[in-house]
């Protein structure tokens, strides 16, 4: 089949970027045609959803964030430059990018099944979200399915945003969410919907491919993927860890509580280099879905850092889902971790190729 996907991939986000290339990477490996669907988004819009700013700088935090900005600025444009590298040699963009939905409609038919899916691409409090991440232009003529789609949100109680939905959700197939919280908010409407695992999870060895034997730095390390303020207990417990394992430490990406931390900075890291630098670390503090994700991919031990914002903690749950799937507690058994894994692997693969099916029907 012919199959346009329709989700994030533009912004120099480690996640976005990898999830994109994971679903469209095992579409292939079954047999079928992809294409990213290229619309047009404003990556650096703000959400006014959340207000609340928790976390005060003090001027000489301030300065010093200043200062390592100044001095990482070369690092930065290099990110850029790697993530816009990755994107021309792995994944298959259409060559048109398309200003709205409507625009895509003469196009349309050149797909057979258009899916939807991805991290937070139905959240309405996302900086950019647009009812066409639900194919809301499209007639219903068009076969269309959504996988590992996430609303982000824990609950949804806007009624108006979910009548919104639910008139665009009615047209698909098949619909299949990346939480439980999702589930909920799609029966709220009146829906159902399947949980499956984030497209990450779908051919996990294929992640082999991108790692070196070497390690990026010499010596024990752990990483500090901070997406988001964290408090100080958290920050606590990562010292902990440096004095009990004589570890070193190194953070990304580029934000204002990275640059004021202690931490080695990489702020330029393709990628690859991303995978890279998991994979060989001793230990992985986040709290970013796929930081966890990836931890997990990668047999690490990880410990979730705890939010500082009201949005950071509406968005825990992804996480705080993902570790109750795996029953994960505290130190992590691989032995017991996989079994699960795999297994959940198989279904969320089972349910993907059963709703291509039920199309093909």
């Amino acid at each position: 089949m012919k199959i346009g996907i329709l989700t994030f991939f533009e912004s120099d986000n480690y996640g976005t970027v990898l999830q994109a290339y994971a679903l469209q990477d095992y579409l292939q490996s079954i047999g079928h045609h992809v294409t990213l669907l290229h619309f047009k988004r404003n990556i650096n819009a703000t959400s006014s959803y959340f207000k609340e700013e928790v976390k005060e700088y003090t001027l000489k935090q301030r300065i010093k964030n200043r200062i390592v900005m100044e001095m990482t600025a070369k690092a930065r444009e290099k990110k850029k430059e790697e993530f816009k590298k990755f994107r021309n040699e792995h994944l298959n963009i259409s060559s048109v990018c398309y200003e709205t939905g409507e625009d895509f409609l003469k196009d349309a038919e050149k797909y057979d099944l258009l899916i939807s899916g991805g991290d937070q691409i139905w959240n309405p409090y996302h900086k950019s979200f647009s009812l066409t991440y639900m194919f809301d232009f499209l007639p219903e003529k068009y076969p269309r399915i959504s996988y590992g789609s996430s609303f982000g949100i824990e609950r949804l109680e806007d009624k108006t945003i979910l009548n919104d939905m639910s008139v665009a959700l009615k047209k698909y197939d098949s619909i299949l969410v990346r939480e439980s919280s999702g589930v909920n908010i799609v029966e709220q409407m009146g829906l159902h919907a399947q949980k499956v695992l984030d497209p990450v999870f779908l051919n996990a060895e294929r992640w082999k491919r991108f790692i070196k034997k070497e390690a990026p730095i010499k010596g024990k390390y752990g990483i500090v993927y901070a997406l988001v303020d964290y408090n100080e207990k958290s920050n606590k417990v990562i010292q902990d860890y440096i004095k009990k394992d004589n570890l070193k430490m190194v953070v990304f990406p580029d934000n204002r509580w990275n640059c004021i931390s202690s931490y080695k900075k990489k702020f330029g890291l393709s990628p690859i280099d991303f995978l890279n630098y998991i994979a060989h670390s001793e230990i992985v503090f986040t709290n970013s879905f796929h930081g966890l994700a990836f931890a997990t991919l990668f047999h690490k031990q990880v410990v979730l850092l705890e939010p500082l914002s009201l949005e950071a903690n509406s968005k825990r749950n992804r996480l705080e889902d993902l570790l109750k799937l795996f029953k994960i507690e505290g130190t992590i058994d691989y032995k017991k971790t996989d079994v699960i894994l795999n297994n959940q692997i198989n279904e969320s693969q089972n349910k993907l190729i059963q709703a291509i099916e039920k199309v093909q029907k």
